[in-house]
């Protein structure tokens, strides 16, 4: 882990991008069609198995995903196919050539929120809101491509008389399993939140699907809570037999509509104006990332200061509250944008780009403890400075933890906005460099040797040789040796 425990090795990369000359891994990327602004959009990152997804909205609305191995391999893939343009890279393929629409290109300032990647069963999806590429226009309607088990592709329409008769959605699309369904759920107009869900079963049957409105029961009796409208920042999270649906209101007030068998409702902050509230916590800037974290559930967000707040509830049903930067369980500066959350073994990581445009990692562990480190920008990796703003993903993938990223290149629709390149700092331990040592004392068995004798004598030998290697690393020797079976 970083800060403690064995050494780890930092490294950063560059994700290819068709609409410019990139490197990967040391190797030029030659684009069949050049001149094309070179950017990127609405970043997702998804583990998937043994693969790292790098999903993206690249030039002319073309959804762009990078398999990454977790090594030094990988594979892009061109998942739609607006306007027959693919494929854009020698090399690559087209998933979904018959997903023909294309994805909406956000405007400058909105949040990244048109694209979203989930696993499903042996099934990966990827929605995203249908739009025009230069002006960022959208028609509303929902698209997802999505590969089964067999490696087959498919596409269907989820809203707008498709799957369901859901209304346009607007932003915030956000892709989340709950048990054996799949929920598409989105901002419509008049601050509504809705929820297109598949109820399990084999095939996308449609008599299986479901559309619900989550908020907003002032407008709609048959709405799930009487939340109020929400102004941004949907975050859909599941956490154990529970699916939270959390967001913003006008106010900056959290509020969360969640399901265990029944509908819920709570306010997490601003108890200032509503003594109801869950906590104290100030007003919220457009942005809340919920993460589960063991038996806890946490609500991250930044204030109009760049100050972290974290409220949190424990497997107690306790509300808590704290500061996670400038002076609080760290000393991270000031947030430029919003934070993201991400559980990691034992730590919670509290992401997000500073002033400087550096990417400020704020961890904590199970007591409380936190610290803080520098990940780009010339300090754990010469990785360039980040674009301030949303487009900052953190995302654990086996025993890696990656910090995913857009620099500053000009979006091709909007030269006063940022839309860029994608880059990854990642680590991972270092690999034990006497763990052939401790494999073989744990691989011993008296079983093995004619008499006890014999096999205390083969402990002892392949101990020494342990500590032979420790020192010559300069580690420190543990005061009792390990035995086989521990």
């Amino acid at each position: 882990m970083p800060g403690k425990g064995p050494k780890v090795s930092w490294q950063f990369q560059q994700i290819p991008n068709p609409v410019g000359l990139y490197t990967a891994n040391g190797q030029p990327w030659t684009p069949h069609h050049v001149g094309l602004a070179p950017a990127a959009a609405d970043l997702f990152v998804c583990a998937v198995g043994n693969q790292l997804h790098f999903a993206y909205i690249a030039a002319l609305g073309i959804v762009q995903d990078w398999e990454f191995d977790g090594t030094s391999g990988g594979e892009l893939q061109q998942i739609n196919n607006p306007s027959g343009f693919g494929p854009g890279v020698q090399g690559e393929f087209v998933a979904c050539p018959q997903a023909t629409t294309n994805a909406a290109w956000p405007s400058s300032g909105s949040p990244s929120s048109g694209l979203s990647v989930c696993p499903f069963g042996d099934q990966l999806h990827f929605a995203f809101i249908n739009g025009e590429f230069l002006t960022g226009n959208s028609n509303g309607t929902i698209q997802d491509c999505w590969s089964d088990g067999t490696g087959q592709w498919n596409v269907q329409q989820i809203n707008l008389g498709g799957r369901t008769d859901g209304p346009p959605a607007a932003d915030g699309l956000s892709v989340c399993a709950f048990g054996d369904q799949l929920h598409f759920a989105y901002l419509g107009t008049n601050g509504t939140v809705w929820d297109c869900w598949y109820d399990g079963g084999a095939g996308f049957v449609l008599d299986r699907w479901n559309l619900q409105q989550i908020n907003n029961k002032q407008i709609n009796a048959d709405a799930m809570t009487d939340g109020p409208p929400a102004a941004g920042g949907l975050s859909v999270c599941t956490f154990g037999n529970q699916q939270h649906f959390a967001y913003l209101d006008a106010n900056g007030s959290i509020w969360d509509c969640w399901y265990d068998g029944s509908w819920n409702l709570q306010q997490i902050n601003n108890k200032q104006i509503n003594n109801g509230a869950r906590t104290a916590g100030p007003p919220a800037d457009r942005w809340v990332s919920v993460c589960a974290f063991g038996d806890q559930l946490h609500f991250a967000y930044t204030d109009v200061d760049g100050t972290v707040h974290d409220c949190w509830v424990d497997g107690t049903g306790n509300w808590n509250l704290q500061q996670i930067n400038l002076g609080g369980r760290t000393g991270g500066p000031s947030a430029a944008g919003r934070v993201s959350v991400c559980a990691f073994d034992d730590l919670l990581h509290f992401a997000y780009v500073d002033d400087n445009r550096s990417i400020q990692d704020c961890w904590v562990d199970g007591t409380g403890n936190g610290n803080v480190q520098q990940i780009n920008n010339g300090a754990l990796t010469a990785a360039p400075p980040a674009v301030w703003g949303e487009r900052l993903l953190v995302c654990a993938f086996g025993d890696q933890l990656h910090f995913a990223y857009l620099d500053g290149t000009p979006c091709p629709s909007d030269n006063e906005a940022s839309c860029g390149n994608i880059w990854d700092c990642w680590w991972q331990p270092e690999p034990n460099p006497c763990q052939y040592w401790l494999d073989q004392i744990q691989n011993l068995s008296p079983g093995d040797f004619n008499t006890p004798k014999e096999y205390e004598q083969a402990l002892a030998y392949y101990r020494e040789k342990l500590k032979d290697c420790l020192r010559a690393h300069g580690v420190p020797i543990p005061p009792e040796p390990p035995k086989p079976g521990m």
